[in-house]
């Protein structure tokens, strides 16, 4: 049964990303004009995968270290059907992505 932080995380960074619009390749986050920013950053629209995690950790955490945790812990979850989460971000596509987060939370409902 999956953590309810790491459900929590997964779902939040799944709404970040859920627009096409809203997802990005090659960088944690990028601006309006897709500029690649800090995820931290209040002008980041767009996000990775990666860039979704942390974002949605960091909600929850002004706490670095727990953040990275959290984050991690998340994406150790998703990754077990496939082996990088980055690789699947910058070469696959958002429905791919999405499928992938979907396959998770779908499997890790209580």
């Amino acid at each position: 049964m999956a953590q309810p932080l790491e459900r929590k995380i997964v779902g939040r960074a799944r709404a970040l990303i859920a627009a096409p619009q809203r997802w990005t390749q090659g960088e944690f986050a990028r601006d309006d004009l897709g500029r690649p920013v800090s995820w931290r950053s209040s002008e980041a629209t767009q996000f990775c995968i990666w860039g979704a995690l942390n974002r949605a950790a960091g909600e929850l955490t002004e706490h670095e270290h727990l953040r990275v945790r959290l984050a991690d812990g998340a994406a150790r979850a998703l990754r077990g059907t496939t082996p990088s989460i980055s690789r699947l971000n910058d070469s696959g596509t958002h429905a791919d992505v999405l499928a992938l987060i979907d396959s998770y939370l779908d499997t890790s409902a209580s």
